[in-house]
């Protein structure tokens, strides 16, 4: 019983362990101009001696590095005007020496 016991805590800790960050955005549209807000959060127990890296891809073969990037899509391009945009987040904290990656999808039309 003891080893069962034993073997959920550490399993418990790894899963929750993992998750220090978590990728989001929200975006507003004006005609095909899209403004996207980076979201992103990353556990309060990190230090605050992290760096942030930013991949966006706009679902239309572009990306970009900003963290809050302004694209213009070309209309009305593919799948009747739908593109799948996506945001990839890295963490890397210098003190612990840890990262953290975490990515976040949505459509935009």
């Amino acid at each position: 019983m003891k080893k069962l016991l034993l073997t959920t805590l550490i399993a418990l800790t790894i899963l929750f362990a993992q998750a220090q960050c978590q990728s989001d955005f929200s975006y507003t549209q004006n005609g095909p101009t899209t403004i996207f807000t980076d979201l992103s959060t990353i556990n309060s127990g990190w230090s605050t001696n992290y760096s942030v890296t930013w991949d966006w891809d706009f679902g239309d073969g572009n990306s970009s590095t900003q963290q809050n990037p302004i694209y213009t899509y070309a209309s009305p391009g593919p799948n009747n005007g739908w593109y799948w945009s996506c945001l990839v987040v890295t963490y890397f904290d210098s003190t612990i020496i840890n990262s953290c990656t975490s990515f976040y999808c949505d459509s935009i039309f």
